[in-house]
């Protein structure tokens, strides 16, 4: 996520992307950047982080809500099919709550659940 003045990388989360450089995208990154840029678009958000605030690129680990201040992004892109739990140690805080939306995701055959995309 971009935004101004600040990289992010989606806590507990692992999403298809789009770089900026064309070779390496995917269609799949395509349609999650899409889906993403849909639900965050002229709206305000709010970061929560848990144990470490930056990862080794430099980017801002953050939990993100939008302007309701209750619904986690990083659980609807899971949630949704358009992305995958990932977590590192230390920052656990979501675990459970990411995983969980994993396994609906993965049982209801959403996004790319459906499409054989992620096995």
């Amino acid at each position: 996520m971009r935004g101004p003045g600040i990289r992010s990388s989606h806590e507990g989360t692992d999403p298809e992307s789009v770089s900026e450089e064309a070779e390496k995208n995917t269609p799949e990154g395509e349609v999650a950047s899409e889906y993403q840029k849909n639900l965050l678009e002229g709206g305000s958000v709010y970061l929560e982080y848990d144990f470490e605030l930056t990862d080794s690129y430099g980017r801002t680990l953050c939990y993100v809500y939008l302007h309701d201040k209750t619904t986690m992004v990083n659980e609807l892109l899971v949630r949704n099919g358009y992305a995958r739990t990932l977590t590192i140690k230390p920052n656990t805080k979501y675990r459970e709550r990411l995983y969980a939306a994993e396994l609906s995701a993965k049982s209801n055959s959403s996004g790319f659940w459906e499409t054989g995309f992620f096995k």
